[in-house]
């Protein structure tokens, strides 16, 4: 198993760096899942799930919730976070192939999460595991980007506080390549010192449009049913999701 990078180490530091209000971001799900899914939604499925960013906003709206990582310590880090609360389950797990104990009715992978999965066999693995672990008609909601040659803008950086004392949190897209389809990208959390609390690279896969169409065209059982940006929740057109440069959020529906 390979080791995890230095962020998922430190889950208090990481936690806190992507702690923001996500209320809008659960009711679009909603609207996605009233618009889109052929089935009443009571469990939901978070692949990759951290320390569990949106697991309080899910079960306060009545929802099961199941979360899985690969990373023990998240998990820990996210039953601790949560203990006393009911109807959610933690599981430690890879995306490339873990189903959980009962079928679900949505799955969210948020924040390019799924981009962690490099190999076109372990995402195709993937996705034939959230097939496995949904009700027919269940949705799958995806959040990524695509790679449009240029590191314009690549910087992602802002503040958040602990106790009050301020941190800056940093990421970084370092490179691109093109050879083997992927991209490292650096995060990095300073104190109010300038000190370094976590420091880390990651690996992820380099997407490129036509590549994930025709992925999802191969198996069959799965139909794409629109675009939305993860900047404003507005749906896109194919043209649109095909040319931006922001985190596109995919609706997947499985027969």
């Amino acid at each position: 198993m390979k080791r995890m990078p230095l962020a998922y180490e430190k889950p208090f530091f990481y936690d806190k760096a992507f702690e923001w209000d996500c209320t809008n971001e659960v009711d679009f799900y909603e609207e996605c899942f009233r618009q889109f899914s052929r089935i009443d939604v009571r469990r939901i499925l978070e692949p990759g799930c951290g320390s569990g960013r949106i697991t309080n906003e899910i079960v306060k709206r009545g929802y099961m919730y199941y979360g899985y990582d690969l990373s023990a310590e998240m998990i820990r880090f996210a039953i601790r976070k949560h203990q006393g609360l009911k109807n959610i389950r933690f599981f430690i797990g890879d995306m490339k192939e873990f189903i959980p104990p009962v079928k679900c009715d949505a799955a969210i992978n948020t924040i390019t999460t799924f981009s962690y999965i490099i190999k076109d066999r372990d995402i195709l693995s993937h996705l034939k595991s959230i097939k496995e672990s949904l009700n027919p008609g269940g949705l799958y909601i995806i959040d990524f980007s695509y790679f449009h040659n240029t590191f314009e803008d690549g910087i992602n950086e802002w503040e958040f506080t602990i106790d009050e004392r301020p941190y800056n949190a940093i990421y970084k897209l370092d490179k691109a390549d093109m050879k083997n389809m992927t991209q490292t990208e650096s995060f990095t959390v300073l104190n109010s010192e300038g000190g370094t609390e976590i420091k880390s690279k990651h690996i992820k896969r380099l997407w490129i449009f036509n590549d994930f169409i025709q992925m999802v065209s191969s198996l069959k059982g799965i139909e794409l049913c629109g675009y939305f940006s993860s900047d404003n929740y507005k749906r896109l057109t194919e043209k649109e999701a095909r040319e931006s440069k922001d985190n596109i959020i995919h609706i997947l529906r499985f027969a």
